[in-house]
């Protein structure tokens, strides 16, 4: 579904640029566990999706409108009557390969804007997972079963390099 190195981009608020799946998917899951942070009763909704064909070819854009409504957990501690839901309404573009995997992801609009706070925490929490990311061992990325020769890894089953030109072992 997303491109090894897929794009994230927002020109609006935070001028932000984060490449590659690994650090996608983080910023994602950090979002994701932020608004759960701050909000009950979470309700996404799309209220519009719109293929943008932009010539002959297929189509390569999708622009996603979206509403996102969730109730403040702080107001919802401290409130003795009725407590309000906050909204949020953006425009997402999303941009494809010819294999159908998601390239850019543009952020077009947030309305209300995040605010500075958020953004600065969002900034740490970034700057926090790819500290952890750089301690990990790396992805089995050269392909199923192929492991590094570094000496973090041990070599179980050689394989037979007569009949492949790949460094690699197995992983058993």
């Amino acid at each position: 579904m997303y491109h090894q190195h897929i794009l994230l981009h927002d020109p609006q608020y935070t001028k932000l640029r984060i490449h590659g799946r690994t650090a996608y998917i983080g910023i994602s899951e950090m979002l994701r566990y932020s608004v759960d942070l701050y909000y009950r009763d979470i309700s996404l909704e799309l209220l519009n999706l719109r293929v943008m064909d932009d010539s002959d070819r297929i189509p390569t854009r999708l622009q996603v409108r979206w509403q996102l409504e969730g109730i403040p957990r702080t107001s919802a501690m401290m409130s003795t009557g009725a407590v309000s839901k906050t909204t949020y309404e953006g425009v997402f573009e999303y941009s494809f390969n010819a294999a159908g995997d998601i390239m850019e992801h543009r952020i077009e609009s947030i309305t209300p804007a995040p605010s500075r706070r958020v953004i600065f925490l969002h900034g740490i929490g970034g700057r926090l997972r790819a500290w952890w990311e750089r301690r990990r061992l790396p992805e089995l990325s050269p392909g199923i079963g192929c492991v590094s020769h570094s000496n973090r890894f041990t070599a179980t089953k050689p394989i037979d390099h007569s009949r492949s030109s790949s460094p690699c072992t197995i992983d058993s």
